[in-house]
């Protein structure tokens, strides 16, 4: 399993919009299996981005979604941007073409 602590992407986050988010780093666990096929990308992106959200400040200590929403987006995008997986990246870029094609291929251990 690989582990992802990010503390300089804490700075990045403080120093953005997103002002109001916490300065503790934050920690995400995942494994190769979590880019065997489109539905265990799916899962793995939505873990990520409850990992965003639980880093983020909530809109009853912001009072404004904006910041909440903009911080959630950074985080998501900084924890995609750090694992560099093809697969989830396609997936958080929208790509629907990986439902198909990542069914049918077997995982390249580079990928």
């Amino acid at each position: 399993m690989n582990k992802l602590a990010f503390p300089s992407l804490v700075a990045a986050c403080m120093m953005s919009a997103t002002a109001y988010a916490d300065p503790n780093e934050y920690t995400l666990v995942y494994s190769k299996s979590d880019f065997a096929n489109y539905s265990s990308i799916a899962e793995l992106h939505e873990k990520i981005v409850k990992t965003a959200k639980a880093h983020c400040p909530s809109y009853f200590t912001t009072r404004s979604l904006a910041d909440v929403n903009a911080c959630v987006s950074e985080v998501v995008d900084d924890l995609v941007r750090v694992i560099d997986n093809p697969r989830l990246t396609a997936y958080a870029e929208g790509d629907t073409s990986l439902r198909i094609a990542g069914e049918a291929t077997p995982v390249d251990d580079n990928s």
